[in-house]
């Protein structure tokens, strides 16, 4: 488990659990508000808000090690 940052301007801890897992609903809120903030009141048209997939060696660290292997 590791704790990072948010993008925004009032930086809140997060804890990430998976590097696979769902956003939770207020993360999803909170994406939606910071890029609504910074486009000065736009009308957004959103098709997605959705983490990027992580890079290999990010999901490889969380396999279960079976006799000293991934």
């Amino acid at each position: 488990m590791a704790t990072v940052l948010s993008a925004a301007d009032n930086v809140t801890p997060m804890t990430i659990l998976h590097p696979l897992a769902s956003l939770q609903p207020e993360e999803v809120t909170r994406a939606r508000d910071i890029v609504a903030q910074h486009n000065g009141g736009k009308n957004i048209l959103w098709k997605i808000i959705a983490v990027k997939e992580p890079n290999k060696e990010a999901v490889v660290k969380y396999l279960p090690r079976i006799n000293g292997q991934c």
